[in-house]
């Protein structure tokens, strides 16, 4: 079964007035929808039908040598019911930074453990991010669902370290 990696244009995260990021969660244009305790509906004809995405994950924030999230989940349905993501679901190249031999805590895995609004990095997903390098995340489901929404929380342990957080993804 193939992802959908329909051809997009690439879309920037939000960036608040003065020059912040807006905070733990990140909205991406029109991939990312809804906040925290809002009461998001989606019309039927906007849903997508898909039971594998790919990102591109294109920019940072600033950051030369690493990029990375906190968390991310999907919402399917009318009435943007969350999707339960495990482990499994998710794919990633770079995967993380056990390539480097570093034993690091911070693996993808990460994107998808039940904390999500946080500062502690323990709990984020950080990759490399070498020039002219491929960076993908690959959310595979058991089954085609309705699509309604694709939530991002960036990379935030700090205000420096936020420069990681991703900036531009198609």
């Amino acid at each position: 079964v193939g992802c959908w990696t329909e051809p997009v244009e690439p879309v920037q995260i939000l960036e608040l007035p003065g020059g912040e990021r807006s905070g733990n969660k990140t909205e991406v244009n029109d991939v990312v929808a809804g906040g925290e305790g809002k009461e998001d509906k989606v019309a039927q004809s906007e849903l997508v039908m898909a039971e594998c995405i790919t990102l591109r994950l294109l920019d940072t924030w600033g950051d030369h040598d690493f990029m990375g999230l906190t968390a991310v989940s999907l919402l399917e349905g009318e009435d943007c019911r969350p999707i339960r993501l495990e482990d499994s679901n998710l794919d990633a190249s770079p995967r993380d930074l056990s390539g480097l031999g570093s034993g690091d805590p911070r693996v993808l895995e990460n994107l998808v453990d039940p904390v999500q609004v946080t500062t502690e990095d323990a709990h984020m997903w950080p990759i490399p991010f070498p020039p002219g390098g491929q960076r993908t995340l690959t959310l595979r489901l058991a089954r085609p669902r309705p699509l309604a929404a694709l939530r991002v929380w960036n990379y935030n342990k700090t205000s420096e370290s936020s420069a990681r957080g991703v900036r531009m993804m198609s």
